[in-house]
């Protein structure tokens, strides 16, 4: 056995779980694809996301689809991931593959890789880390709160957990403490083949959590206030579910889908005139995320409409429609949206060349090879 891929999704189909993430879904299969075109020997771990039981079953079979293995899971709170992080540790010290992937981590997972080390050091573990959801620092308010406690120094151990980070940005990997010769920052890459759709029809979509750090409050408003004469398909879940259902109930051009399956949102996407794509710090720390559904909107004909997040890079930025904090530019961008140019062959071509998960692999190579 050769490499080994961890990672949390659940099979990409029409009656996929509201419980799952598209977005992480999409890139998992893409990076086991990457491997997969340049090994024979990929094992893939995957834990299912679903809903933690009494809201689920208790227990969820296995199951192995296009040779990805989904493992069975005792459905109980966070002692799942626990259980999870104790398996993969035992499945990487009697097989001792020579590379393990692992998307994202947890702190049970972090735990058992720190345990690994002293068992084994066979293994090259890296961490393609995409998020972090654990306190950057402690205070009076979060001492309290043992859970997060107990968050904030497995995440200490993240640095000794895992031979080499992939973040998704230079300041995750700086906050985790890993040092430059065994990090290399990636922002992400394209999901999925490139349509060939040669036009596009006249409504707009938002795909992704419904949150406010994705600016979907933002938007909705602004699509009212400046009584935007255009449909947008609104896909997805969160906290900002009720307020989609509001703004749809009331603007006939505003529709609502709520979740759907990759697989019907990609359809939209890809004959959509504008996509959008925004991130915002709220709720979040913007340094330390990246939407990952920039990578999907890119690569289609429409126009993508973004506000100036951070580390949006600076070469796709002639070929991306801007709007303000305000939006003022967004009627004027929507209404002349069959007019202006989409810029997607300009788009294309740089995801081609810089932004795919095989360059990033193929990179990482030449990286691990000068380290090794």
């Amino acid at each position: 056995m050769s490499e080994v891929f961890v990672g949390a999704f659940n099979p990409v189909a029409l009656d996929m779980l509201e419980s799952s993430s598209g977005a992480g879904a999409k890139v998992q299969y893409e990076i086991i694809r990457a491997i997969s075109a340049k090994t024979t020997t990929l094992t893939s771990l995957v834990m299912q996301e679903v809903r933690t039981w009494p809201f689920s079953k208790f227990y969820v079979k296995g199951k192995c689809i296009d040779g990805i293995n989904f493992l069975p899971l005792v459905n109980l709170f966070f002692l799942k991931k626990i259980f999870f992080a104790i398996y993969v540790l035992i499945y990487l010290f009697v097989y001792k593959p020579k590379t393990v992937y692992f998307y994202n981590t947890s702190s049970s997972m972090n735990v058992c890789m720190f345990l690994l080390g002293f068992l084994s050091r066979k293994q090259v573990k890296v961490l393609i880390i995409q998020d972090l959801h654990s306190l950057k620092k402690l205070n009076l308010e979060n001492c309290y709160r043992i859970d997060k406690v107990i968050e904030y120094y497995c995440c200490k151990l993240t640095r000794y957990s895992f031979d080499y980070c992939i973040p998704i940005t230079k300041q995750l990997g700086a906050h985790l403490n890993f040092p430059d010769s065994r990090c290399f920052p990636f922002l992400g890459g394209m999901t999925g083949e490139i349509p060939n759709e040669p036009s596009v029809r006249n409504f707009a979509v938002f795909a992704g959590a419904l949150e406010k750090y994705n600016g979907l409050d933002f938007l909705l408003d602004a699509w009212t206030r400046l009584d935007v004469k255009m449909e947008l398909h609104i896909f997805g879940s969160g906290r900002l579910n009720a307020v989609a259902m509001s703004y749809a109930d009331n603007n006939e051009n505003i529709i609502y889908h709520g979740f759907k399956s990759p697989l019907i949102v990609n359809k939209y996407i890809r004959t959509a005139s504008v996509n959008f794509c925004f991130r915002y710090s709220r709720g979040i720390d913007e340094e330390f995320f990246f939407p990952s559904k920039f990578f999907d909107v890119i690569i289609n004909r429409g126009l993508v409409v973004c506000n100036r997040f951070k580390n949006l890079p600076e070469d796709f930025e002639k070929y991306i429609y801007f709007v303000d904090d305000n939006f003022t530019e967004l009627s004027s961008i929507v209404q002349r949206s069959q007019k202006l140019p989409s810029f997607c062959d300009e788009r294309v071509e740089l995801a081609i060349q810089n932004y795919s998960w095989p360059v990033m692999l193929e990179s990482l190579d030449q990286f691990l090879g000068i380290r090794l």
